[in-house]
């Protein structure tokens, strides 16, 4: 099987758009809806590859053949790819479940920061919300601090909840820390069971390093391994998430009111 079949596809079929969008072609092909809604084969490529002979004077159609041209010999086709050929692609389709995920995005980031205004109005609203919406809750203010976040699926327990990462200065490679968090009631706190198990963790993950997040507070034994390795962790307790709500508050929910 060759590898990116279907990559190779799209971007052939990107091409053939970009190039039936040029007035120039439209003078030579009156069948330019056929063409644009369906994939072409390989056989079909190769007989618009040739009016690229009445094209030649305009340098940017030309450039485009080619480009066209090169995909297919570089991808070595076999069998396969010319079945693939025969996909139809329903751009309308694709564009409307791109517009659905990105409102998707846009929903779930006016909900985290609908959450974040209401802690701030009233901590303890911290303890009603879902443990995922916690982890969503930390994300966003990371983000707020400048890591590149990303969540683990709910499906998963890799031992981490969140994935940041961040450059300490611009021509250096960035950081990777790992976050674990802990939406505990407030007379729960967090063990040094929990830090060893985060330690390996970070271990096995080869982050620089840990942070975790408790809405309650740490045991002494778990400060106490902090202290051994100061630099590898880094706690974050219920104080903590105050400051950094009203910082976040400040920063970004405070402009928009």
């Amino acid at each position: 099987m060759i590898p990116n079949s279907l990559k190779i596809q799209f971007e052939i079929q990107n091409k053939i758009k970009e190039l039936f969008e040029s007035p120039s072609v439209k003078l030579y092909l009156k069948n330019e809806n056929r063409i644009i809604n369906s994939m072409l084969n390989y056989e079909q490529m190769q007989s618009l590859i040739t009016i690229q002979n009445k094209l030649q004077k305009n340098e940017t159609i030309f450039k485009a053949f080619n480009s066209i041209d090169q995909i297919f010999r570089s991808s070595q086709l076999n069998t396969e790819i010319i079945n693939l050929a025969s996909i139809n692609f329903d751009f309308n389709k694709i564009k409307r479940e791109g517009e659905n995920k990105k409102q998707i995005v846009i929903d779930e980031s006016r909900k985290v920061k609908r959450i974040i205004s209401d802690i701030y109005q009233d901590f303890p609203q911290i303890y009603k919300i879902e443990p995922r919406e916690f982890e969503e809750l930390i994300a966003e203010l990371l983000r707020n601090d400048g890591y590149d976040v990303e969540l683990t699926k709910q499906t998963r327990d890799n031992g981490y909840d969140i994935l940041a990462l961040k450059k300490i200065d611009t021509k250096s490679l960035p950081l990777k820390f790992l976050v674990e968090c802990k939406r505990y009631n407030e007379k729960r706190s967090v063990g040094v069971e929990i830090i060893r198990s985060f330690k390996e963790v970070i271990d096995t993950q080869q982050a620089n390093r840990g942070i975790i997040v408790t809405t309650s507070y740490f045991s002494s034994g778990a400060i106490s391994k902090k202290n051994q390795d100061p630099y590898l962790l880094d706690y974050r307790d219920k104080n903590s998430i105050m400051q950094w709500v009203e910082q976040y508050y400040n920063d970004i929910l405070k402009k928009c009111n």
